[in-house]
């Protein structure tokens, strides 16, 4: 985690280009099938950009409550943990279901994107 305090709305446009980045890269992941190499390869990328999130957070932030953050940081951490384990399984179904959720189909709904939105209540309040 960076040391430096943020605003709110710095830590939603790092969020907010991360899940850009995620729906992405799944999307590229099944463009490259039936090539399965290709397709893991974009899986893999897809759940390091997770483990590296956390990485580029302050510990402190500005214009949000600071339960809402520790909070927020559990669950980004969460999904750093999740996508380090699908990487250590190296399975292909634990590697494109994070973020979503058993017989979700639409990856702009993923949990990142809940998360940006409960950001920005928060921020309004």
């Amino acid at each position: 985690m960076s040391m430096s305090k943020k605003q709110i709305g710095d830590i939603i446009q790092i969020f907010e280009d991360a899940a850009k980045s995620f729906e992405q890269l799944h999307k590229e992941a099944s463009l490259a099938l039936p090539d399965q190499d290709a397709y893991n390869k974009k899986l893999f990328e897809k759940a390091e950009l997770l483990v590296q999130l956390p990485l580029r957070l302050p510990s402190e932030v500005e214009g949000i409550e600071e339960e809402v953050w520790k909070t927020t940081l559990k669950w980004i951490e969460y999904f750093a943990r999740r996508a380090i384990e699908a990487l250590g399984s190296r399975e292909t179904f634990a590697l494109g279901a994070l973020l979503i959720h058993p017989g979700q189909m639409d990856i702009e709904d993923n949990d990142l994107q809940k998360l940006i939105g409960e950001l920005k209540t928060s921020q309004n309040n």
